[in-house]
Formats: structure tokens, C-alpha cells, sequence
């Protein structure tokens, strides 16, 4: 026997005057169903738009971090080459100072025989490491060595005729390490 309640589970569905059942109506119902769907388009494009936010976001911060690096390789390429001079004017200052030049070390201090155009020599050479080791470029970093690799030998010669026969050696080295050092320096900038 079923009763007139509608609570009891085997009550059959009630339907509306459409024809629909009364528990599909109920969206209908409320602020209509133009409405709701109207919410779920906002819905929707609320999410497009942070999802949407999100990838720009990556993108511009993965700009930042690519300009960043572009412009911490400029400023290391720009200390390279200035610690570069420095040290191949030092190496001309231990020449013009007369050879051979004393380059010893005494229990891991400069001994007090040695001049001060090459305790300066030996600092421009500790400061072109030091800025050559921050430089990323392969080939900036092995220009800069051979330049660097010339000027000690020019520093340790026994003689100036010695240290005269590297001058083509340095004149070379120091051009392709300045043409190098131009274009990538270039090459960052784009």
C-alpha cells in the first residue's frame, strides 16, 4: 500500500505540469536557467583567465631569469677584458722593470726581495682568474687563458730578447680574445 506521502522510496516521481521530473525542474526554478548557465560561463572563464595568468607569469619570469643571466655574462665578459689589461700592462711593467723578474714565494707569503711591479703583476694575474672563472662563455674563457699563458711567459723570461720573441705571440692572443670577447658581448645584447 503506498500512501499519498511522496517521502517513501517507492513513491512514484513526481513529475511537472512539462512533463519533466519536479527534481530537474528545480535549476529551472531558482533565477532561470539562462542564469546558471551564465555562471558556469563565468566560471569557466575565470579559470581560462588563471590558468591563462599562470603561463604568462612562467613566461615573463623565465624572460627576467634569461636577462638576467645575459646581463650577469655582460658584466663578467667587461670585468675579463678590464682584468685582462690590467695584466697584460703589469706584464710590461715587470719587463720595463728588467728581467729576470724574482717570482718566488716563501711559505705562502711574497718574500720581501720581490719588487712591486710584480706583486702587482701577480694580482692582475689572480684578478684575470678570478673574472675569467665567472665568465660562461667556453670560448671567451680559452681566448682569455692563452692571453693569460703568454703574458707569464713573457713575465718569467730569463732575458728581454726572451720576452721580445713572445710580443707577436701576445699581440695575437690579445686580439682574439678582444674579437671574442666583442661578439659575445654582442651576442648577449641580442
Amino acid at each position: 500500500m503506498s500512501t499519498s506521502d511522496s517521502s517513501t522510496t517507492n513513491a512514484p516521481e513526481q513529475r511537472d505540469g512539462k512533463g519533466l521530473p519536479a527534481k530537474a525542474n528545480l535549476l529551472d526554478r531558482g533565477l532561470g536557467s539562462q542564469f546558471n548557465i551564465a555562471i558556469i560561463a563565468a566560471l569557466l572563464s575565470l579559470v581560462v583567465a588563471l590558468v591563462t595568468s599562470m603561463i604568462t607569469s612562467r613566461i615573463a619570469s623565465e624572460n627576467t631569469l634569461k636577462e638576467l643571466r645575459r646581463d650577469q655574462e655582460r658584466q663578467a665578459i667587461i670585468r675579463l677584458e678590464i682584468a685582462q689589461l690590467r695584466e697584460i700592462d703589469t706584464t710590461i711593467a715587470v719587463v720595463a722593470g728588467g728581467l729576470p723578474a724574482e717570482f718566488t714565494v716563501q711559505g705562502g707569503t711574497v718574500s720581501d726581495s720581490i719588487s712591486d711591479r710584480v706583486i702587482h703583476y701577480l694580482s692582475a694575474q689572480r684578478e684575470c682568474d678570478a673574472a675569467r672563472d665567472a665568465v660562461e662563455d667556453l670560448e671567451v674563457k680559452a681566448a682569455s687563458k692563452k692571453v693569460s699563458d703568454v703574458t707569464a711567459r713573457i713575465a718569467h723570461a730569463a732575458s728581454l730578447e726572451e720576452a721580445q720573441r713572445y710580443d707577436p705571440d701576445l699581440r695575437e692572443a690579445r686580439q682574439g680574445a678582444i674579437t671574442l670577447m666583442h661578439e659575445a658581448l654582442r651576442n648577449t645584447v641580442s
